[in-house]
């Protein structure tokens, strides 16, 4: 739960920034459902939904928390309420790479990173396993600022 909390300390410092949540029903379970449950589930979720609670508290420092799923009957209703569901389906890898490249120019983020969008489309599920690394790579600065509503829009372009 620590490493939670670190995520969202340095998205608030480091804002604008995002926060993703990869396959979230591993993180965030519904609370009400026995099955799914393992220690600390609905502390973590507990956790979260307060983090995103806060999330518009400060005008001046946006947070946008982006949460993929498959599987959205398994994450917890009170956080499911408060997202904005957007459906984009699944990015086949080649064309990962060209959203990624749409969403770093609209953010103006440096060319000389685009060589690094080959790993990031190969390895969007590695925060899952190293959830740590994730939080450390928050820790030092290293996040994309991003809306939800601008990610529909490049991602709706990408459709066949």
């Amino acid at each position: 739960m620590e490493e939670i909390e670190k995520i969202f300390v340095k998205a608030r410092k480091n804002s604008p920034s995002i926060v993703f949540a990869d396959e979230a029903e591993e993180t965030i379970k519904a609370r009400d459902s026995k099955d799914f449950l393992e220690p600390g589930d609905a502390k973590k979720t507990a956790l979260i939904l307060a983090e995103l609670d806060g999330v518009k508290t400060d005008p001046d420092k946006p947070i946008c928390f982006v949460a993929a799923t498959n599987h959205l009957g398994k994450i917890d209703s009170d956080i499911v309420s408060r997202l904005e569901p957007v459906y984009i389906g699944n990015i086949e890898p080649d064309r990962r790479i060209g959203f990624l490249r749409i969403m770093a120019k609209l953010y103006k983020i440096n060319q000389n990173n685009y060589d690094y969008l080959r790993v990031i489309a190969d390895n969007f599920n590695y925060s899952l396993d190293h959830p740590e690394m994730f939080a450390e790579a928050i820790e030092h600065g290293y996040v994309i600022p991003a809306v939800a509503k601008k990610v529909l829009e490049v991602a709706q372009k990408l459709e066949p």
